[in-house]
């Protein structure tokens, strides 16, 4: 059925009549919906007018002692209050904290993570001093903190040995593996300076390991080693041994810095293994008698070699001076 056009002048004022009514109809509707949102927005203004204060610096809503409030809610303060400072609480998870918080202290009894942390850094730009030596922190989630809040000092317990400090100057170790946890950490200890293995009962391989490692740590180690039932500093440089139970000088090597010998009254007769000690600079012997002292033609690093009663004959002090001629070779 096709529609019919108006054609009479009666029918043209009826139909702009009816458009005319539709027309107000939703000016209104439009009307009423602004009047409703005005009002939603008066009241939401009353509601939060009492968070509501003005300084020289401008205005502040400080919602920190509201329990809780709903992103929908922050969204509408945001836009009530466009140019002003809002103040709210961080959920750390179970722990709310003001967003203006500037000290800050997290335990592993609040049920907060390290991870919620890092997480909540641009939430909480005011920290500026961040304790955390009751949390537990891996030290990769240490270094994220430290990027997360730049500005903050952060006091933390370093995951060594049962926990350190890393103010933390001066140690007692155990064995030798706790040197080598430390010496991983030396980047989270930056105070340490000496690790003392005194009293430590260390191998061979373990010796020759601090020997060679040592220097590299960042930090000094001082362990003492048992030779010949004397016990000496790592880093002794002068020894003297006597005693007819001496039998051999191979323990010797365990002293990697003797630069200075004295061997007296003991049983040794082969001085072949002295001349591997490149440290070594003077030798004394007293009271003994040893199969010759040729070998020690090629030390040429001695500086001094005395003898005092041994069968060491005048002929063998002379040809070991032509060897070495650097040398002081004296018979006291």
């Amino acid at each position: 059925m096709e529609n019919k056009v108006p054609v009479t002048e009666k029918e043209i004022s009826v139909q702009n009549e009816k458009k005319g009514t539709a027309g107000k109809i939703i000016r209104w509707v439009v009307l009423g919906i602004v009047v409703l949102l005005a009002a939603a927005a008066v009241s939401a203004s009353v509601q939060y007018a009492r968070y509501v204060t003005t300084t020289e610096k401008g205005t502040v809503v400080d919602l920190t002692g509201v329990e809780e409030i709903s992103e929908s809610k922050m969204d509408l303060v945001r836009k009530l209050f466009p140019d002003a400072l809002i103040l709210y609480n961080v959920d750390l998870g179970g722990l709310s904290i003001p967003c203006n918080q500037t000290d800050l202290t997290i335990t592993d009894a609040q049920g907060v993570s390290a991870q919620r942390l890092i997480e909540a850094a641009s939430e909480l730009p005011w920290v500026s001093s961040l304790n955390l030596t009751g949390l537990s922190v891996s030290c990769e989630e240490y270094e994220q903190l430290r990027q997360a809040y730049p500005y903050a000092k952060i006091q933390w317990t370093v995951p060594v040995l049962g926990g350190l400090s890393p103010d933390v100057t001066v140690l007692s170790a155990n064995d030798m593996a706790s040197v080598r946890e430390l010496a991983a950490a030396k980047k989270w200890l930056p105070a340490l300076t000496r690790v003392d293995l005194t009293g430590a009962v260390l191998t061979d391989d373990e010796l020759r390991e601090l020997s060679v490692d040592a220097p590299f740590y960042g930090f000094d180690v001082d362990w003492s080693i048992t030779i010949y039932g004397q016990q000496f500093d790592y880093d002794t440089t002068s020894v003297r041994l006597s005693g007819a139970h001496i039998t051999d000088l191979s323990q010797l090597s365990r002293l990697p810095a003797l630069s200075e010998l004295t061997l007296d009254g003991v049983s040794v007769t082969d001085l072949s293994p002295l001349t591997s000690f490149t440290m070594l600079e003077s030798i004394t012997l007293k009271n003994m008698e040893v199969d010759g002292i040729g070998v020690l033609g090629n030390m040429y690093w001695l500086g001094s070699f005395f003898v005092d009663n041994t069968n060491v004959s005048r002929g063998e002090l002379n040809e070991l001076q032509r060897s070495l001629p650097e040398c002081i070779i004296m018979e006291l």
